[in-house]
């Protein structure tokens, strides 16, 4: 049977430069859980936070399914704007925008699997966006997958009606090929606006190369870069964060036994071409798709199958010491009422924050693994498995491009006189022993060369990303400037140890969040703003007895209740002040 793939693009409405938070929301979620159960809703990892790392949230407001495709963007600052669920398009007040109740989609859905649409920000224009997606189609006695371009939504924000998408045209037909289902992504050209996409072209050794410039298909052709035919199964398709490298990954069928491949090719960002294909062959477990994401400074590799993470080197070009970085555990969790489901691992995701998460791919969950030092080699990545644990079930998480890559500066490309001037943002993470001493991490982007941080304690660094220890408890206004040639940008944020800010002469409460209520294997508690000294949660039954006693920090804490028996506890919130908070909740 012939796959034939129709592209779309679509242009929707916001500003263009400077913060690029575009992924800083994401939204997941399916919606299985019975109405009157705690858990239902869609969940939300938000890394618009104050200490960069994410917060783990949910929300009933959003009523969508994420299935196997979805794809959503944040504005400039990291608010949610509007998600894209594979039929309609839904803005930040949950309207389905499109004027009025109009389908995106001529059919029931437009993308049948990950990676089968993908929003882009629009080129100079700041109120555009470009919505790519699939859809497939019946030609004759062929069922048939086509890809589309849809241009021309507009975002309307206006907190007095409540405007939200407005769709000025659709349905622009711009390729119908025998085209890969899904792995669809893009990179940033060479002169920092336009953006390239590639996919491959079904059961060829070609891609499809086609430059967009955020509002019409500058250029598109087709390059035979000598892909084997079985790289066009279920998979994922990822570039490096710095754009040198592209990845595709698929399950290759040999002797009954389903193989994990990949291919990986050197990217040429200006002229968009694939070259210096390099193939390896994974593990032979039970896998539907391979995962594939790269360190945040382009040195790594690491590929997921549904039971084995791996690691590669890239060298001078080179895929080198391939590590197995984990095995799954064999953690089953709790789904909702008495269903569970495997933690296995599946797509991987470069976040905002610098860490690459990995969820179970196709299956219901509600836990996420993590590697918290990409950059790293071998065990010293530090992946922790189903370490984030969510309220609501999702069964995949969205795939983003690179939004903040540059201009390769000095190139014959480099031909808009757009400059890398810096962007800064950075996270921090507190010491687990010393309550005092912090973690912080640099995270900005567009060639930074100098680094200085001040610390609002009368000390400085200019280290990339340092460890400091503070005096004593206190507010402290801690500073990075992040410079280069073109320029500099500056990110402060007020690091409340052990006591609350002051706003208007007065100590501000301690804000605290407990969820779900009613529980069953964990609580998530969040302390968005509050770095505790000593702050400890501790859990008393209905007979007064404490049951659980655990310290607590900034962000989201998980707390495991699998071991406590039914019934009703009440939760005690205490820092070195005293009792801050209680609660009580329902373990079920």
């Amino acid at each position: 049977m012939n796959k034939f793939l129709i592209f779309v693009f679509i242009l929707l409405g916001l500003n263009y430069l400077n913060s690029q938070k575009y992924d800083f929301n994401w939204i997941m979620g399916e919606r299985t859980a019975l109405i009157k159960d705690s858990l239902d809703g869609t969940a939300i990892l938000n890394f618009n936070s104050q200490n960069g790392s994410p917060l783990i949230q949910s929300t009933k407001k959003i009523n969508t399914d994420f299935w196997y495709y979805g794809t959503l963007i944040s504005d400039m600052e990291g608010e949610f704007m509007f998600h894209f669920h594979g039929n309609f398009l839904f803005d930040y007040f949950n309207y389905k925008g499109v004027n009025g109740y109009k389908k995106i989609c001529p059919q029931e859905f437009c993308a049948y699997d990950p990676q089968s649409c993908l929003i882009l920000p629009g080129g100079m224009n700041d109120t555009s966006y470009s919505l790519l997606t699939t859809e497939s189609k019946v030609v004759g006695d062929t069922f048939a997958y086509v890809l589309n371009l849809r241009n021309n939504f507009h975002q309307l924000v206006n907190s007095t009606n409540n405007t939200g998408v407005t769709i000025v045209s659709t349905n622009n037909l711009f390729l119908s090929d025998s085209i890969d289902i899904g792995k669809i992504t893009a990179c940033r050209h060479a002169n920092g606006r336009d953006w390239w996409i590639i996919i491959g072209r079904y059961n060829k050794p070609e891609v499809y190369t086609i430059l967009f410039d955020g509002n019409k298909v500058v250029r598109s052709f087709i390059q035979n870069i000598g892909r084997i035919p079985e790289n066009q199964s279920n998979g994922y398709s990822c570039f490096s964060p710095k754009g040198n490298y592209y990845c595709s990954t698929s399950i290759k069928e040999s002797n009954n036994l389903s193989h994990g491949i990949f291919e990986l090719y050197d990217f040429d960002r200006c002229s968009g071409q694939l070259k210096n294909r390099q193939f390896d062959q994974l593990d032979t477990t039970p896998t539907i798709a391979f995962g594939c994401a790269f360190s945040p400074d382009s040195r790594f590799l690491y590929l997921s199958s549904s039971y084995y993470l791996y690691q590669y080197e890239i060298i001078d070009g080179k895929l080198s010491n391939k590590t197995v970085i984990a095995e799954y555990d064999g953690h089953i969790g709790h789904v909702f009422d008495n269903n569970t489901s495997s933690s296995t691992f599946g797509n991987l995701q470069l976040a905002p924050d610098g860490r690459i998460y990995s969820n179970p791919e196709f299956l219901q969950s509600r836990y996420m693994h993590i590697i918290n030092k990409p950059n790293k080699s071998g065990a010293a990545c530090d992946f922790i498995q189903h370490s984030v644990r969510l309220k609501s079930i999702i069964t995949t998480t969205p795939s983003f491009p690179n939004y903040r890559l540059g201009p390769i500066d000095g190139s014959i490309c480099d031909s808009l006189d757009i400059d890398n001037i810096p962007w800064c943002w950075w996270r921090y993470n507190q010491d687990t022993s010393s309550h005092l001493c912090f973690e912080f991490t640099d995270l900005s982007a567009y060639e930074v060369a100098e680094w200085y941080w001040d610390f609002g304690d009368g000390t400085q660094s200019r280290d990339t990303s340092p460890i400091h220890c503070f005096s004593k408890n206190g507010n402290y206004k801690v500073c990075l400037i992040v410079k280069n040639q073109y320029g500099s940008d500056t990110l402060c944020r007020t690091l409340n140890i052990g006591t609350t800010g002051i706003i208007n002469n007065e100590r501000q409460e301690i804000q605290t969040e407990i969820f779900p209520n009613p529980a069953r294997d964990y609580l998530i508690i969040n302390i968005p703003d509050y770095i505790p000294e000593n702050m400890k949660i501790k859990l008393f039954n209905s007979q007064g007895s404490e049951v659980l006693d655990q310290r607590i920090y900034q962000g989201s804490n998980i707390i495991d209740t699998d071991q406590l028996i039914n019934g009703i506890y009440f939760v005690y919130l205490r820092d070195m002040n005293g009792l801050l908070k209680t609660y009580k909740i329902l373990i079920e």
